[in-house]
């Protein structure tokens, strides 16, 4: 899934998205070239959230957070806010 600019791929890519909106499930689509396809395609709209920011969503999925996020964490907590 993802790899749509490969027309081998672009089937995959559309029944896998086709079954994540249909779904009673909270679905995020991430990257905008992946959302630019489904749209096109009639897809993108049945998905609760669209974020063009593809790698960051990855990096926050994986790491469970993204730099701006512990910079301003860090400083809540220097300056007593948190």
């Amino acid at each position: 899934m993802g790899k749509n600019e490969m027309p081998a791929y672009a089937c995959g890519t559309i029944e896998i998205a086709k079954a994540i909106s249909e779904s009673a499930a909270f679905s995020i689509l991430g990257g905008g070239d992946t959302i630019s396809f489904l749209q096109a395609n009639g897809i993108a709209q049945g998905f609760n959230h669209l974020s063009t920011g593809g790698g960051a969503m990855l990096e926050l999925l994986a790491q469970r957070t993204l730099p701006a996020i512990q910079a301003i964490e860090q400083s809540q907590k220097k300056y007593g806010i948190l």
